[in-house]
């Protein structure tokens, strides 16, 4: 298992940002484009929301499907005379979430990140981390 810290001297995870939200968009459109994001036939899932589907797939397949038509551009106009207009990405409307397209989003920006690192680069984290748990 791995777990990715954006920055090394702080807790594990990635933080959602307008900058890397944007980034994960371009990602996803580009990868879409090259036909670069395919289902593969061992998809699971162990949400409880869908476990009720015997192994099937498609729920989960037609609500990303949603969520990637939902995402779009909004204004959030300033609170006050002193704040900032704000124009953001997003896949919430009328109640509905946009938390698997974010989690696909993150798969494919973070995946295609760590591809682009070198052989020996991974190799150094890992030693990394082996020494760590050594300690």
């Amino acid at each position: 298992m791995w777990v990715f810290h954006e920055n090394e001297d702080e807790r594990a995870g990635v933080r959602k940002t307008q900058q890397n939200t944007d980034d994960y968009q371009i990602c996803v459109e580009d990868m879409l484009k090259k036909r670069l994001i395919s289902w593969d036939r061992t998809l699971f899932t162990v949400s409880k929301n869908y476990e009720k589907s015997n192994g099937d797939t498609s729920a989960i397949e037609a609500e990303l499907r949603q969520q990637l038509e939902r995402y779009h551009w909004e204004v959030e106009e300033a609170k006050n005379n002193f704040g900032k207009r704000k124009i953001v990405m997003t896949g919430k409307m009328g109640g509905a979430q946009d938390d698997l397209y974010v989690s696909f989003a993150m798969c494919c920006f973070w995946g295609k990140f760590i591809r682009r690192q070198t052989a020996a680069d991974r190799r150094r984290r890992i030693d990394d981390l082996l020494k760590d748990y050594a300690d």
